[in-house]
């Protein structure tokens, strides 16, 4: 069986050798099954695998980058500036002209100009040319060498260009980034230089045109006028036109006039009388409509405060009379008057409709050449306003165009660089080594934080009401080679101490002073137990060795002790102590046995140590120990012995322990760090409660305070 797991001590300040006993949350409190973890406490426990994280990432990044051959960068800096592309107006006549040099837009299209095809296949070719003999490029230099190694960026904060220029040796990389500089210029000089020629050629040609056009004008209207003896006033029409405008004007006027007397009429003729005064817009009818109004609200007041016969009412009633005749009378002079005026207007407008039917006969035969001469005229002016304008920007262009230059300046140009700029090998043997120390610290506390099972002192009672009454270290921290004893020795070699037997051992050992002071919270509970069940959840917790050592550790108050072995489907006590195993609990569970309890107990080499064996082997079934020979044997023990320590299978998996609870005074639940769940101390100590069995509390077994962040317990306490 084995006996001991690492953990970790998160709890009371435990030391490894005593741990301070918490008394138990009474009964129907919550427990609290919310643990933290400690992160630092775990990265420390697995320090070696972080370790070897990082040097796996180290080695991986090397072996990634170290065989690579350094790459050369070479800068230049570009700036864009803002030119006058109006100057003299000439942006009117010039179709390639920049309506905006500024903008990000502008930018970014003269950066992808600056990357583009022709302007590498212009660079390959003068510095493959102008290379001097004795020291040509080889290899040569190609626009897809260019093209895949040359780069520019542009920043939104100013109007600066950077290009980039990537090469294995770093004069190249100078070359290429100052020629696409120098090529960039020159032909952003000469696009602007073609355009300026095509432009001027183009305006010369329309001007040209233009004045061959102007002049047939002229000669077509001069000729128009004379045929046709036209009268022209000053607004360029004729005599006849003006007089019936002016007709027309006043006819228009009349029209309007009547249509807004007709509509006041016809407003008032068909509105109710309490819309007519807003209608007629007569400040007097407004002033009696108000009136009314107040004289109304103020009678309906006082009839619904007051009776009918009040005083106040009689006199409101007949002033409201009053004013309501008035009314009347001011309405009806207002209506007569709004038809006097619509008759007017309507005998106005039809006097300047004969007008306007004369003036129009005589005017028609005038409208058919005024089309014509307005035509031509038109024609004329647009002209003239067409080649004066041409004009003048052919002579505004002229001027302009001898003074085209480049927008583009150089702020920085390259040089050859004296520190490649890739691969960084020991930045990326650094990255390596981060990024898989990172994965490590990730996997180690996904690890830690996924994990449920109980590692250091005082977690059981997050998950449990009964108290921890000690901590039994791991045996690798004791200053002696503990182990197994099986009876057998290796060749060459003494004999192991035994585990199972620490608590005896002469000499101070740390796993020695954990079970004492086990013992003492044991002890120091009240009045000390008769029988005491020791049992675990999961095998190889180390409930045999517990029970071992707590047998031996009582056995100091000079108390007797009986360590009974229940455990019968794997009796250990008997190897562990070096006795007979012939006949024991099993031989006297039996029905047809008559022996007393006494013949059955063997001493050990431990003083007042004894043990009852497990027995021949037989079918190990639950039956017998329900049978009322088992409740006198546990009797008659406690009767003979002053404590009786009974060794049981894990309660999770065979039903003795539950069974032989109930026989005893208290049970023990013997957790190894580590290996024990949460939820599985709460399943068995609901169990246990569930059967009425009393749990006295827990041990935590094999717990390693080094590995949990607590160091190594002090030498001179060994």
């Amino acid at each position: 069986m084995a006996h001991h797991l690492t953990g970790r001590y998160s709890s009371a300040p435990v030391t490894g050798v005593s741990h301070t006993l918490v008394p138990a949350p009474a009964p129907g409190i919550p427990i609290d099954n919310n643990r933290s973890v400690n992160f630092f406490q775990v990265l420390r426990k697995r320090k070696w695998t972080l370790l070897a994280c990082v040097v796996s990432g180290t080695l991986a990044g090397a072996l990634v980058v170290w065989r690579q051959p350094y790459t050369y960068q070479a800068r230049v800096l570009l700036e864009l500036q803002d030119l006058n592309e109006n100057l003299l107006n000439s942006r009117d006549v010039n179709p390639a002209a920049r309506l905006d040099n500024s903008s990000e837009t502008y930018i970014n299209t003269e950066a992808q100009i600056l990357q583009s095809r022709p302007v590498f296949e212009r660079v390959s070719r003068e510095l493959n040319e102008g290379a001097p003999p004795n020291e040509p490029w080889m290899p040569p230099i190609t626009a897809e060498e260019i093209a895949r190694n040359v780069r520019v960026r542009s920043r939104e904060a100013d109007r600066i260009l950077e290009l980039v220029a990537e090469s294995l040796d770093p004069r190249r990389a100078a070359a290429i980034a100052n020629a696409i500089t120098t090529a960039f210029v020159e032909q952003d000089l000469e696009s602007r230089v073609q355009a300026g020629r095509q432009t001027t050629a183009w305006l010369s040609k329309q001007l040209d045109d233009l004045g061959d056009k102007l002049r047939r004008s002229e000669n077509e209207l001069q000729a128009f006028v004379n045929k046709e003896r036209l009268l022209i006033d000053s607004t360029d029409g004729s005599v006849a036109e003006t007089g019936l405008r002016q007709v027309q004007g006043e006819l228009a006027h009349a029209e309007a006039e009547r249509i807004a007397k007709q509509s006041a009429l016809d407003a008032v003729k068909t509105s109710p009388p309490e819309v007519e005064p807003g209608l007629l817009a007569d400040p007097t009818l407004q002033q009696y409509q108000i009136q009314l109004t107040a004289l109304r609200k103020q009678l309906a007041e006082l009839e619904q405060t007051y009776a009918p016969d009040y005083y106040k009412i009689p006199p409101i009633r007949a002033q409201l009379a009053i004013v309501e005749q008035a009314y009347d009378l001011q309405r009806k002079a207002v209506r007569e008057q709004l038809e006097s005026d619509y008759r007017t207007a309507q005998r106005r407008e039809g006097l300047l409709h004969s007008r306007f039917d004369s003036q129009f006969t005589i005017t028609a035969d005038q409208t058919a050449k005024m089309v014509r001469y307005n035509a031509l005229k038109s024609a004329l002016e647009l002209n003239r306003t067409i080649y004066g304008a041409i004009l003048q920007k052919v002579k505004s262009y002229g001027v302009a165009s001898a003074m085209q230059t480049s927008n583009v300046r150089v702020v920085e140009p390259a040089v050859v660089p004296d520190v490649p700029s890739r691969p960084n090998k020991p930045l990326i043997s650094a990255l390596g080594a981060l990024g898989f120390l990172f994965a490590g610290m990730v996997w180690v506390l996904s690890r830690a934080a996924n994990d449920t099972s109980i590692q250091e002192p005082g977690e059981a009672q997050l998950y449990m009401r009964s108290p921890e009454l000690g901590v039994i270290p791991s045996a690798k921290l004791n200053g002696r080679s503990y182990g197994y004893y099986r009876g057998r020795v290796a060749a060459g070699r003494a004999p192991r101490l035994a585990l199972e037997m620490a608590a005896s051992d002469q000499n101070p050992s740390l796993i020695g002073e954990s079970f004492r002071s086990t013992t003492a919270s044991l002890l120091l509970q009240g009045k000390p137990p008769g029988v005491l069940l020791i049992t675990s959840l999961n095998p190889a917790d180390g409930k045999t060795t517990i029970a071992s050592n707590l047998a031996i550790a009582l056995t100091s108050a000079s108390r007797r002790v009986l360590l009974v072995d229940a455990d019968r489907r794997r009796a250990r006590l008997h190897s562990i102590f070096r006795c007979s195993n012939a006949r024991g609990l099993n031989d006297l569970l039996e029905p047809s046995c008559s022996s007393d309890v006494a013949d059955f107990i063997v001493d050990t080499p431990i003083s007042n140590l004894f043990i009852l064996p497990s027995g021949k082997a037989q079918p190990a079934t639950g039956d017998l120990l329900y049978s009322p020979r088992m409740a006198s044997i546990i009797h008659q023990c406690r009767r003979s012995f002053d404590l009786v320590v009974i060794d049981t299978p894990p309660v999770l998996y065979l039903p003795d322990a539950r069974i032989l609870g109930r026989l005893s005074d208290g049970v023990i639940l013997v957790l190894r760090a580590g290996r024990v769940r949460s939820d599985s101390i709460i399943a068995a100590e609901r169990t246990l409660r569930r059967d009425g069995v009393p749990i006295m509390g827990t041990i935590l077994n094999d717990w390693d305070p080094k590995t949990n962040g607590y160091g190594v317990y002090p030498e001179k306490y060994y």
